[in-house]
């Protein structure tokens, strides 16, 4: 049981970071396409014909410790569901992004490079790349190991993965504060409203997800319906603004 009351903090934020990226993705999306939550990846958007456009695997830390150091195991296990992802056929002729996103920032490490990288680069940075990330593999611990090996065996579709990688870091917009601020900057509210639109979309795509998973649903959100919602509870701050300000108002009548 202790095991699992310490699980529990970090289980609890890293859903509710997860949720907080879908909220951004359904922010920043075309109004025709859908965002993914847990289909099959932590985050997928998807066109209006349903094809992928990004797949992201969500990284978040309690303790503020990156998981995307050469040789942690979650980097690497992100690296082989990506790679299997192109063995199987999933992500097989898709020209989709590959994303990591942690709430840590990485000011070093091979993760770094892959920060805001120029989708211009030539095969030989791939190959570079793909190399290194090989050779930090090196010698690998029994975490990593499985995943080291399968990568290996299929290096023609871990180049693929490399193509298409992009690692997002906490200093960009992934610390709670950042991407809130980012958020914020996002929606159409003023700033006397914006906290109530944004617990009220938070509490909404909760519901919406956890919903689809009790029906034994796919959590495919179409950016649509998000948007209906999201005037609706604009609308609702409005008026909750409007009501505190004659509140406000009447009780300097009073006095």
């Amino acid at each position: 049981m202790a095991g699992a009351n310490h699980a529990a903090p970090g289980l609890v934020a890293a859903i509710h970071y997860q949720l907080k990226r879908a909220l951004l993705h359904l922010l920043t999306s075309e109004s025709d396409s859908f965002i993914a939550v847990e289909a099959p990846w932590d985050i997928s958007v998807l066109d209006k014909d349903g094809g992928l456009l990004e797949a992201e695997e969500d990284k978040n830390s309690i303790i503020g410790i990156s998981q995307l150091t050469d040789r942690h195991e979650s980097l690497w296990k992100s690296l082989r569901n990506y790679t299997a992802a192109f063995v199987d056929g999933r992500l097989k002729g898709r020209d989709c992004k590959l994303t990591i996103c942690t709430n840590v920032a990485i000011t070093d490490g091979l993760a770094a490079e892959f920060i805001e990288r120029s989708w211009e680069e030539a095969n030989k940075w791939v190959e570079a790349k793909a190399k290194a990330l090989l050779s930090s593999g090196a010698n690998p611990s029994d975490a990593i190991k499985p995943h080291v090996e399968y990568i290996k065996l299929h290096r023609d579709e871990f180049l693929q993965v490399v193509r298409h990688l992009e690692v997002i870091e906490g200093s960009a917009v992934s610390k709670d504060g950042a991407a809130s601020q980012q958020i914020y900057r996002l929606l159409r509210a003023s700033p006397e409203e914006r906290d109530f639109v944004l617990e009220a979309l938070m509490g909404w795509l909760g519901e919406y997800v956890a919903d689809c998973i009790a029906r034994r649903e796919l959590a495919i959100i179409p950016v649509s319906t998000f948007n209906t919602r999201y005037r609706e509870e604009l609308n609702r701050g409005r008026q909750l603004r409007l009501l505190r300000r004659l509140d406000d108002e009447f009780a300097k009548a009073l006095t």
